[in-house]
């Protein structure tokens, strides 16, 4: 069942391209630029090899004999985060720098060895799409499980609309859609268990590395920002923090593409507000199926006799219900769950208000006063 979901066929070859090429070409990249060794970003763990198949054929799928062999963080002093708690703002702080740098340095790559990115990502990092059928069923026995929950009641129409509107697209378009300036790597899996990070001396981190690239993208990196924000903060930070580390996502990357040389001339704030108001609304549904599997109870987690008798199963863990409130709470706030908020955005501009410090305002009456958005 997981290998016909996952497409593991193929996506396997795509996990290799990012250990054996992908990465291999950006911290290259990086050294010719004159980056100082310590200072490379070189966030996957170590490759030392890999087999597609029995048969040794890298231009075929992947078969039950296919292997990846990576270096064990492990023994380095690298451990995974609590996926129920969630991340600090140390942590937070630390890997959204960390990918803001890695998704510069494929930015870099385009333009500066366009050649380079073609063959190494623009050719090989395709989305592989789910039938439009399961993606559609999917969506409708999530969306109907959630409205049973008495804490989304006040958002339920809001999240039917989104979810319908966004099932009726494939998930090629909401994945893979390459906008400029930010085109570059989309890892569209990138949470809290798929990271590890290093300690010494400390409950400090000192470092990150992050992995399963199976569904590695040439897409938007802002979805990986949305995406990781929502999913694998802690949930009292989602309120408090997820401002600040946008901004420190925004100011790592484009201080990155100054390092390695680049025009940033393109890139303002601006245009990256637009493309954080472009890609929010359409990772709805994959953030909430996420904290579904983050926030399940140990006896709600899906076995392969439920998948096999019956479908998805879905979570209502208390841990579920209050990361879910406050992710819709924080849409909403934000204008993400409106089907009309580019328009919105769109008449405040003309009227030459600024539609962040607009949403931001009311947001914050929102959490104080407890009374719906107008």
């Amino acid at each position: 069942m997981q290998k016909k979901v996952f497409g593991s066929a193929t996506t396997f070859l795509k996990e290799i391209n990012a250990y054996r090429s992908v990465n291999v070409e950006l911290v290259k990249l990086q050294r010719e630029r004159g980056v100082p060794a310590e200072e490379v970003c070189d966030p996957l763990p170590r490759y030392y090899g890999s087999q597609v198949n029995s048969a040794g054929d890298d231009s075929v799928a992947a078969d039950d004999n296919a292997v990846l062999l990576l270096e064990n963080l492990a023994s380095s002093g690298y451990r995974m985060a609590d996926q129920m708690a969630g991340l600090d703002l140390p942590h937070a702080r630390m890997l959204v720098r960390k990918m803001a740098q890695f998704q510069a340095s494929a930015v870099a790559l385009r333009l500066l060895k366009p050649e380079v990115f073609k063959n190494v990502i623009e050719g090989k990092c395709k989305f592989d799409s789910m039938p439009p059928e399961e993606q559609k069923r999917f969506s409708d026995v999530m969306v109907e499980h959630m409205c049973r929950l008495p804490e989304i009641a006040p958002f339920k129409d809001k999240v039917k609309a989104a979810f319908e509107r966004l099932s009726d697209l494939p998930f090629a378009k909401l994945w893979a859609e390459v906008v400029e300036p930010f085109a570059s790597l989309s890892h569209n899996d990138l949470w809290v268990n798929n990271m590890v990070f290093r300690y010494e001396d400390s409950e400090k981190p000192t470092d990150v590395k992050f992995f399963d690239f199976q569904t590695l993208t040439y897409s938007s990196p802002v979805r990986d920002l949305v995406f990781f924000l929502y999913t694998s903060l802690r949930y009292d930070l989602v309120r408090n923090s997820v401002d600040e580390l946008t901004d420190a996502y925004y100011e790592s990357f484009v201080t990155w593409l100054k390092k390695l040389g680049c025009n940033t001339e393109d890139f303002t704030e601006e245009k990256f507000r637009k493309e954080i108001d472009r890609i929010a609304p359409t990772e709805i549904i994959h953030i909430l199926m996420i904290l579904n599997v983050m926030c399940a109870d140990d006896h709600e987690k899906f076995s392969a006799h439920n998948m096999q008798n019956s479908g998805p199963t879905f979570s209502s863990s208390e841990m579920y219900r209050k990361k879910v409130l406050i992710t819709l709470q924080d849409y909403d706030a934000r204008g993400w769950l409106q089907e009309n908020y580019t328009s919105l955005r769109r008449l405040l501009c003309i009227l030459r208000l600024d539609v962040h410090v607009l949403l931001q305002f009311y947001k914050r009456i929102k959490y104080l006063s407890h009374v719906p958005l107008i």
